[in-house]
């Protein structure tokens, strides 16, 4: 889980020296940065590719071949099941909860970046709209019961809709709309290491409440991570290419 969305992330986030626009950075640009600066749509591009072919490779062991993720997702119920049950669905409530956070922190950098650089906004918040009705989509293209459908009211779990969320909004918000609104340069470790820790943490509190096998979550993440590798390249502005 944690380099899934390392290597999505390092992707999407901006080089450090970027500021307002590549071309306003041309006559203090070295010639490695400005090679780096036109590489990242292709990179982004990439990421996208990655996660969607990883997305379907967990999906295609999870309901064909049944070769890894059926013995990743017994191992994810019998640790969840080994911990005690009140402190276990406290814990995976409060994990979970930290989706809905990323999605409020979301909207209110859309709307502060939205004075500064619109095409970012606008890409995060048209990528999020496209992307529930697909992660409903597939539930019901997949129709795969939770490992606990009593205590759920949506019983199907493929993929997982809050780790998606967590990944696609953690994304968005530390490495597209953060650095532009911080305006300033920031070290890549501070968004990889954020988006980790919370799509990790809502990942953790789904299987701990017997929302979702661990496949859901790798699966959500995958999504999530594609869909903000989008939103990035929707952001992207074309005549900021320079020359190197």
């Amino acid at each position: 889980m944690l380099f899934l969305v390392v290597a999505g992330v390092a992707a999407l986030s901006e080089p450090p020296n970027k500021k307002t626009s590549l071309r306003a950075q041309v006559a203090t640009a070295t010639p490695l940065e400005q090679q780096q600066q036109n590489a990242a749509p292709a990179v982004t591009r990439a990421v996208a590719l990655t996660t969607a072919a990883g997305f379907a490779a967990i999906a295609a062991d999870v309901f064909v071949t049944k070769r890894v993720m059926p013995g990743i997702d017994q191992a994810g119920r019998a640790a969840a099941a080994a911990a005690d049950a009140r402190y276990d669905s406290l814990a995976g409530n409060a994990l979970s909860n930290v989706a809905p956070c990323l999605a409020a922190a979301t909207a209110t950098a859309c709307a502060e970046t939205r004075k500064n650089d619109r095409r970012r906004a606008l890409a995060v918040a048209g990528s999020w709209l496209a992307l529930n009705p697909v992660v409903l989509a597939f539930k019901s293209a997949f129709h795969r019961e939770r490992p606990d459908p009593l205590h759920h009211r949506d019983k199907f779990s493929f993929p997982s809709g809050h780790t998606t969320n967590a990944a696609f909004f953690s994304a968005s918000l530390f490495a597209i709309l953060l650095p532009s609104l911080a305006n300033r340069n920031t070290p890549p470790i501070t968004p990889l290491f954020l988006c980790a820790l919370c799509t990790s943490a809502v990942a953790v509190g789904r299987v701990l409440t017997d929302a979702h096998f661990v496949s859901d979550t790798l699966a959500g993440a995958s999504l999530g991570i594609f869909a903000a590798s989008l939103a990035a390249l929707l952001a992207s502005d074309p005549s900021d290419a320079v020359d190197a």
